[in-house]
């Protein structure tokens, strides 16, 4: 017996790298996939990602530090930065979505062969235990965690998962010091992460080991868990530290104004539909629409089914049990049931359920000791099955996700009964639109598509609020066009008001909605509503300082200065609340900067720009704060203190240039052009933009610029 062994484990060692290989190789053809949707505010635009930050600020800040979306992933955006930080050092241009891939996907295989570990460990039969691991290797239901660079905090959170799992094998205190350093990563990387203890304590005894009953097996449960159990109270402690919260708030919460009746059963639907695509993963969408009030049957027995499942694996085995448990557990906070999430529903979630599921089949297969002795092992047909139906859709939308364009067709073509086609394709087209309208060559003909694109949203869709409050918005701006007979301004002014009240008849605590309102109603010049519909959206979110500098405008206009000054006033001690408490951000030192404008308070307004340019750390944020700072200093008719801000700023991102500063030098050179646009500097704004043609990554980026050199090239000498 003691010579197999070192067979044996050389055995398990290469059916790790196997299945962690074919994780790599199904889901390759993302690599050369570009940034998407979240990819931009969670990577692109994120100052600590593209910019070196201290560690102390990473780990104070939320996970999109300029955004309150009710989020801490401090690992996450660690490992983001990590990339750069890589890509840079091998000479690729930042910021790379390659090594971001990459980085993905090498974490998708670590799980894979992780799985696999445990499977064996637990004691499942090998080819049983070898199936599991390539079925989740190849899973299709896992692909937009794997394949898209925001599902980074899945892929961390379940390989860290994984491995405390793992580590809750060994003894004494390397399973104390593994269980909790890997129940540390997980939470650090997504909130999912927080489930650790529970798994841990439902994992039964290693393949091997007697089984325990009684004091006994609780003393030994205890002493696995109690590592992970300290660690996630303490970080759960420091989130709320960060947060204030544990989730999500305000807009940025799902479901809000539902009873605990409707979430359960939008709850239990949707829990029905993560345990279907685990199994048969078709079709798939990147956005799904929220719930719209009917039953679906089809999810409801879906979900019936998977309690039957965990309910026979949890009277058959503790292993069972824990394979259920593995599967469904996981699901339990994103359901929107207890704690109300910033999703209602994503494909993402599934990353670690997938691996319950498959300890599951292994388990079911491993168990079916009568039928051992036949031959073949068809016992193992679901599984085998399983990982080949799995390989070629994985490997599809694999491809899908290598662009925004290729998303939206994929799925077009799988038809899937919402919205999310229409409305990425929607999205896009704003995109355009918002680049074209930046550089002074809007179409008109474009915008008309766009409203179009968003009616068809709503066709489908009728209670998708942010799309609907997105065509109220788009139909004012086209209401502002000069271009634009007075007739139809009239009319998408009307129209634009009617869809915003119908929103907030739907959700009348929606403080967005109420701002929009004041804004159509201003443009329709009716002051006193417009009033009305800013104080309101100012009782729902008194942290928004455009609808308070809105109200002091129409305020002054009808002439009640006092209670303009009054509005102001509230909404400044407001904001300046919110700038000591995001010690980090820049938003709210703008946000005060442009009340003390509006107050009259030069001294305000320069002491909120200094702490701006203090704070700010990627170069777009540099160039902001210099821009604003100087437009008002020389308001105020002091043009050499705003060159100097301009010239400070153009130095700083200098000495970034000079210094090969690990930071996208794209956002460099466009903020180098700003600045030297704002100084008069045309020779200097050519330079930097001729620069920024050599490292734009796009035809859309090239054509951009294109226009801006056609715009400083007609330049006249007495406009410099």
């Amino acid at each position: 017996m003691p010579a197999t062994i070192p067979r044996w484990n050389l055995r398990r060692w290469w059916w790790a790298a196997l299945v962690g290989a074919m994780a790599l190789g199904c889901a390759w053809p993302c690599i050369d996939g570009d940034f998407i949707r979240d990819d931009h505010l969670y990577i692109v635009a994120n100052p600590h990602v593209v910019a070196a930050a201290p560690l102390t600020e990473i780990f104070a800040a939320p996970f999109a530090p300029d955004q309150d979306l009710g989020l801490w992933r401090p690992l996450t955006t660690l490992s983001f930065r990590m990339d750069m930080l890589l890509a840079h050092a091998f000479g690729r241009e930042l910021p790379d979505p390659r090594t971001a891939h990459l980085t993905n996907l090498l974490l998708a295989a670590l799980s894979s062969a992780l799985l696999v570990r445990l499977a064996l460990q637990l004691g499942i039969a090998p080819t049983a235990a070898l199936l599991a691991g390539l079925f989740f290797a190849v899973a299709a239901a896992r692909t937009e965690a794997v394949c898209w660079m925001s599902g980074r905090a899945e892929n961390l959170m379940t390989a860290a998962t994984l491995a405390a799992l793992l580590a809750a094998g060994l003894r004494g205190w390397k399973r104390t010091f593994g269980v909790a350093a890997a129940c540390a990563c997980a939470v650090l990387s997504k909130e999912q992460g927080l489930l650790v203890p529970v798994l841990v304590a439902l994992l039964p005894s290693a393949n091997g080991v007697a089984p325990l009953t009684g004091v006994a097996q609780w003393r030994f449960r205890w002493q696995r868990t109690w590592p992970a159990l300290a660690v996630a109270a303490a970080l759960l402690l420091l989130r709320w530290n960060v947060l204030g919260n544990f989730g999500p708030t305000g807009l940025q919460q799902v479901l809000r104004g539902s009873s605990f009746g409707e979430r359960l059963h939008y709850g239990l639907e949707n829990l029905g539909n993560y345990a279907r695509l685990c199994l048969l993963p078709w079709p798939l969408s990147n956005d799904y629409d929220a719930p719209d009030g009917s039953v679906h049957w089809s999810a409801l027995l879906w979900c019936a089914a998977a309690f039957a499942a965990l309910l026979l694996a949890a009277l058959r085995s503790q292993r069972g049990c824990f394979a259920a448990a593995l599967w469904l557990v996981p699901l339990i906070p994103v359901l929107n049931i207890f704690v109300r999430t910033g999703e209602v529903f994503a494909e993402r979630f599934l990353a670690l359920p997938v691996a319950g599921a498959a300890l599951l089949l292994a388990h079911a297969a491993s168990g079916a000791r009568m039928l051992r002795s036949l031959r073949p092992h068809w016992y193992l047909l679901p599984l085998t099955l399983l990982v080949a139906l799995n390989l070629p859709l994985t490997q599809q939308r694999a491809r899908a996700w290598q662009s925004e364009a290729a998303l939206v067709q994929s799925m077009q073509a799988a038809d899937v009964p919402d919205a999310g086609a229409l409305r990425l394709a929607a999205y896009l087209q704003r995109g355009a639109l918002v680049s074209q309208a930046a550089l002074g060559a809007a179409d008109p003909a474009a915008a008309e598509q766009l409203a179009s694109s968003y009616r068809a949203v709503l066709a489908r869709a009728p209670h998708d609020v942010e799309t609907a409050l997105d065509l109220a918005k788009h139909m004012k701006a086209m209401a502002m066009a000069p271009e634009s007979p007075t007739p139809r301004k009239t009319q998408l002014r009307a129209a634009a008001e009617s869809t915003v009240l119908g929103v907030i008849a739907r959700d009348a605590s929606n403080a967005h909605a109420f701002a929009v309102l004041g804004e159509i109603l201003s443009a329709q010049g009716r002051p006193e509503e417009s009033i009305v519909a800013f104080r309101r959206a100012r009782e729902l979110d008194g942290r928004d300082a455009n609808a308070a500098l809105w109200l002091a405008r129409l305020l002054r206009a009808l002439g009640r200065e006092s209670e303009a000054r009054m509005e102001l006033a509230v909404a400044r001690a407001v904001i300046e609340g919110l700038q000591r408490e995001r010690w980090w951000d820049t938003q709210p030192c703008f946000a005060l900067a442009r009340l003390c404008v509006a107050q009259e308070d030069s001294v305000g307004t320069c002491a909120a720009f200094t702490v701006a340019h203090e704070r700010a750390r990627s170069a777009p944020v540099v160039a902001q704060a210099a821009m604003e700072h100087a437009e008002v200093l020389r308001a105020l008719k002091r043009n050499d203190e705003a060159n100097r801000v301009l010239l400070t700023a153009s130095a700083k991102l200098e000495d970034d240039e000079h210094e090969n500063a690990p930071t996208p030098r794209s956002d460099r050179y466009a903020a180098l052009t700003q600045l030297a646009m704002a100084l008069g500097q045309r020779d200097a704004a050519l330079h930097w933009l001729e620069k920024n043609s050599t490292v734009a990554r796009d035809a859309q980026a090239l054509r951009g610029l294109a226009l801006l050199r056609e715009r400083l090239q007609q330049a006249t000498p007495a406009a410099r």
